[in-house]
């Protein structure tokens, strides 16, 4: 979740907006394009593609990942709290 809210942080508003729309549902990406296994490649293009941003690590990533996956739905909620 620090990784999460440390870019959301990091976000301007119009940003922050396309983040919530990007990732607060995944699962068409997940389940139709492939990625149900790989979720971390799908996030880490995402974040590269959209924002620029690259996490330093795999642990790093693996962690991001999970927190997205796991937060579905409710990211804009999260935004909130930043």
């Amino acid at each position: 979740m620090f990784y999460l809210i440390q870019i959301l942080k990091r976000l301007n508003t119009t940003e922050r907006m396309l983040f919530i729309d990007l990732f607060n549902d995944l699962s068409y990406e997940l389940e139709d394009l492939g990625y149900k296994d790989f979720p971390d490649e799908l996030i880490d293009d995402m974040l590269f593609n959209h924002f620029g941003i690259e996490m330093e690590s795999e642990s790093q990533l693996e962690l991001l990942s999970a927190c997205i996956v796991r937060n579905q739905g409710k990211i804009d909620n999260l935004s909130r709290m930043v």
